[in-house]
């Protein structure tokens, strides 16, 4: 397909704006198709870049117009790049036009391929209820230089060198996802791998491709007014009136709230490799542990690490499986409904000491009308478990690709910041703890 470039746009002659200007025009000008209409699209570029010089609004209309695009062609798919306006963090848009966007895992997962999460079931669709419709997800290392999309896990990277050369390698065009769900503490530095990956997919919200430990849907009509009906009283059965704690992983922050739960009066009973540190003990007839968990009406989901939207099955299924309530300690907004389900926690930053946090503790769990308003999001919401190999992310992903997807600048090292992400809510629960 014949290219060329915006003859003679003298962008130049703006160069003088002002720096709050020249941040809300950030336009970047690519390739067009070669038309008949260049010269008219040309002039409509340079009416509205001084229409923004005098502070004229710009519209959802004048974006498409000023938007350039760059259409490239090969034997395996058909990309569209669209330069985003107006946000200095994103480099383009890319738009996947084939009928078969070819996504490559090219790593194992902790050793192991297929990845669970990624199972290529033959029917996508009816096996998981959501539509991968023209989008391949391939294991043969063999296609992946053919690749649109390479998957590869944080945990099982190779070395910079051999990914140098295997950057080389790809076709053009072929984007790279870097795939880690572990906390930055627990995941190696991206810093030398930024060059390589445009995309991410991380717990993360503002990943390319979120994809959370777990998520809520809404019930159907049916499901709600079925649960309206039912009106459970959660607090019946359970005998504890206390904390139940599953851990292994000793010697973190969330250790020191534990200890002060022991010694403001409220109990908590503790299983795995770190009970002997504790009074309290949980008592498991099994591995699991489920029936001595349905007698706590509390359970402790800390994060071994207070990192920003880091939240994993210590709270998405360690309380949920047991109708407990979750008192959640970690680095995210969990007020969010986009991280957590609303009303469904106790948050332990929310308060303003552990002392009024272990108040509150005793009146919920004294009083069942308050202990059951923790449960009214059961009304509205379940937690949805996905079928094995099944990812409704993955199809939403799918989705970007097809209908655009922002390539960010410095990917890697933008979505992945230790030190923003853990470190100011750690230093800040330093302080709270001593309270």
């Amino acid at each position: 397909m014949a290219m060329f470039l915006i003859p003679n746009l003298q962008l130049n002659k703006y160069s003088s704006l002002k720096e709050p200007v020249n941040k809300r025009m950030h336009i970047y000008f690519r390739n067009i198709i070669e038309s008949n209409e260049s010269e008219l699209l040309k002039g409509k570029v340079e009416s509205k870049i001084d229409a923004i010089t005098t502070n004229t609004e710009i519209t959802a209309a004048d974006t498409e117009i000023i938007a350039a695009t760059t259409t490239t062609t090969t034997t395996t798919t058909t990309t569209t790049r669209i330069p985003l306006i107006l946000d200095p963090s994103v480099k383009e848009i890319r738009k996947f036009t084939s009928d078969n966007i070819l996504i490559s895992f090219y790593t194992s997962f902790f050793g192991t391929k297929p990845w669970d999460y990624f199972l290529n079931h033959k029917n996508y669709n009816q096996t998981c209820g959501c539509s991968l419709d023209k989008c391949e997800l391939n294991y043969d290392n063999s296609r992946w230089k053919e690749s649109d999309i390479v998957f590869f896990h944080g945990r099982d990277m190779p070395s910079v060198n051999v990914l140098n050369d295997l950057k080389q390698q790809g076709k053009a065009g072929q984007l790279w996802v870097y795939f880690v769900m572990e906390n930055p503490f627990n995941a190696p530095s991206v810093t030398p791998l930024n060059h390589l990956f445009e995309l991410t997919s991380t717990f993360r919200y503002s990943s390319d491709m979120f994809f959370p430990y777990g998520y809520y849907v809404e019930l159907s009509e049916q499901e709600k007014i079925e649960a309206q009906n039912a009106n459970r009283n959660y607090a019946k059965g359970k005998t504890k009136n206390a904390i139940a704690w599953m851990v292994s992983h000793c010697g973190t922050r969330r250790d020191r709230l534990a200890h002060k739960f022991e010694a403001l009066g409220m109990p908590i009973h503790v299983a795995g490799g770190c009970a002997n540190q504790f009074n309290g003990r949980l008592q498991c007839a099994d591995r699991a542990c489920t029936d001595s968990l349905k007698q706590y009406k509390f359970y402790f989901s800390a994060e071994n690490n207070l990192c920003d939207n880091y939240i994993t099955e210590k709270y998405w299924r360690n309380p949920f499986e047991v109708d407990a309530i979750p008192i959640v300690l970690g680095g995210s907004k969990y007020s969010d409904p986009h991280l957590a389900i609303p009303g469904s926690f106790i948050n332990a930053l929310d308060f303003n000491s552990p002392k009024e946090l272990v108040d509150h503790l005793k009146k919920v769990g004294s009083d069942d009308v308050l202990y059951n308003q923790y449960f009214e999001w059961k009304k509205l919401y379940k937690v949805r478990s996905e079928p094995y190999g099944c990812s409704s992310d993955m199809c939403k992903f799918c989705d970007k690709l097809k209908n655009g997807i922002k390539i960010k600048k410095n990917a890697l090292v933008t979505s992945i910041d230790l030190g923003k992400e853990c470190y100011s809510t750690e230093g800040f629960f330093d302080q709270w703890i001593n309270r």
